[in-house]
């Protein structure tokens, strides 16, 4: 079994965790091209590029925003356990991680998954959110989409530095 979450043991581990969760991404990272988005009066107006009129799709973005929580809080919980939290600037990042709860949060309420979650053997009086059936989109016809209109072959799910 893949995994993809921290161990919140080393640096190391969130490298190839950043990997795994980039393969989750289609070829382009959800950077598509719209040419003809002026025929679309749903569209809003669209990031320019030097490749032309481009959208981030709302999925990938979503996977960036928890990649990069889980990113921060992996070096929280690090750097935390030898007392050495305030190694990390006072507001680093502050503003990027506000802004990807906020897209989460906006994620839950616009798609209000209903799925009914009972209990399971797990947790008798709760529910892990595992185990249930999902409608959920057809992966593979969405990324096929996306790469089809990618911007680039890149696979960022954040950018390094």
């Amino acid at each position: 079994m893949d995994v993809y979450i921290s161990n919140y043991t080393f640096d190391g581990d969130m490298m190839v965790l950043r990997h795994r969760w980039q393969e989750l991404l289609p070829l382009g990272g959800g950077n598509v091209l719209v040419k003809d988005h002026k025929s679309y009066s749903y569209l809003s107006d669209p990031i320019q590029d030097d490749s032309g009129p481009i959208y981030v799709t709302t999925w990938t973005h979503q996977l960036h925003c928890l990649f990069y929580v889980m990113s921060e809080y992996d070096r929280i919980v690090r750097h935390g356990r030898n007392g050495q939290e305030k190694l990390i600037p006072p507001g680093a990042y502050s503003v990027h991680t506000r802004h990807c709860f906020e897209i989460l949060r906006q994620s839950i309420l616009c798609h209000l998954d209903m799925t009914l979650e009972g209990s399971t053997s797990a947790i008798s009086n709760g529910t892990t959110g595992f185990g249930h059936a999902h409608v959920c989109q057809n992966h593979q016809e969405a990324i096929d989409w996306m790469e089809a209109n990618r911007v680039s072959d890149e696979r960022l799910i954040v950018k390094e530095g």
